[in-house]
């Protein structure tokens, strides 16, 4: 099975975030629309414009909220 354990920092985030992990990364904003979906494999930095959004990795998820 895939390794669904994952870290996002700093949370909230200014503007910008790291996401640990490694699979199909996919981000959602508020109203469920896709936002990024990307293959990771270790360390991947996000830029996001202020809001909150779910960053799922295989079967676990996160919520993170941009200030």
């Amino acid at each position: 099975a895939e390794n669904t354990a994952f870290d996002v920092w700093p949370n909230p985030a200014q503007g910008r975030f790291t996401v640990n992990g490694q699979g199909t990364m996919t981000i959602t904003n508020t109203l469920g629309q896709t936002i990024l979906t990307k293959e990771i494999d270790g360390k991947e930095s996000i830029a996001l414009p202020q809001g909150l959004y779910v960053v799922r990795l295989g079967d676990a998820t996160r919520k993170v909220i941009v200030e």
